[in-house]
């Protein structure tokens, strides 16, 4: 028999053991992909993962605790949204970013019944008197008022200031701002006549500043945020 007779004999038992081949490959790779995605096993996923937030809590490792937390809260597995939220807040206060704090720990129920209840609302009226606290010390002090000029000590911390202000008259209107040196960082104003002003000032850092408004022959009032 010739090499060809032999291929074209042998060519079907060939052909017959590859498609059995084939078609064992694409059954087990059919079977892992089942058995990877199978809701059994999301579900273990799910609770490791769960479990592991838990334990970074407990060790304070609040960062590490919000990435394997910030997944199960957005399908709302049991009560990890609160437990993302107050490891989050928690980071952030760290930071003395007390801001942020608040606003992940409000976020939290006042009804929750959940893991570490009562060190969430220890904490979370921790961050409300830390807010408050900050709110008093920082609010505008008016340092002088006198002869048509005023000088207020002002706190910005969003890294610029908003001053809106409207004058009325024939005289000379005229707004600074100064940095806690009292060195000029900006003059917002300095007109003769009617005169409205809407001005947004970058400041070069967060913290206390001086706000002068001196107005003559007329009437005025301002704001600022």
């Amino acid at each position: 028999m010739d090499w060809k007779h032999k291929i074209k004999f042998l060519l079907p038992s060939i052909i017959f053991i590859v498609v059995l081949v084939l078609f064992g490959v694409a059954d087990n790779f059919t079977s892992d992909k089942e058995d990877i995605n199978h809701p059994a096993a999301q579900v273990s996923y799910d609770e490791e993962q769960y479990q592991e937030g838990i334990n970074l809590i407990k060790q304070s490792k609040w960062h590490d605790a919000g990435v394997k937390l910030v997944y199960l809260q957005e399908i709302c597995y049991k009560d990890s949204d609160a437990l993302y939220q107050y490891a989050s807040a928690r980071e952030n206060f760290n930071k003395s970013d007390y801001g942020m704090a608040e606003y992940y720990i409000n976020d939290v129920p006042d009804d929750y019944t959940g893991l570490f209840k009562e060190d969430i609302f220890t904490f979370k009226q921790e961050c409300k008197q830390k807010v408050e606290k900050i709110k008093a010390e920082r609010e505008p002090k008016k340092i002088i008022d006198s002869n048509g000029k005023q000088i207020w000590k002002i706190y910005i911390g969003t890294g610029s200031l908003h001053f809106t202000g409207t004058y009325k008259g024939t005289g000379n209107f005229i707004v600074k701002l100064s940095d806690s040196n009292q060195d000029l960082v900006e003059v917002i104003a300095n007109e003769i006549g009617d005169f409205i002003s809407d001005k947004t000032i970058i400041v070069p850092y967060d913290g206390w500043y001086y706000l002068e408004v001196y107005g003559s022959d007329g009437s005025w009032q301002f704001n600022w945020q």
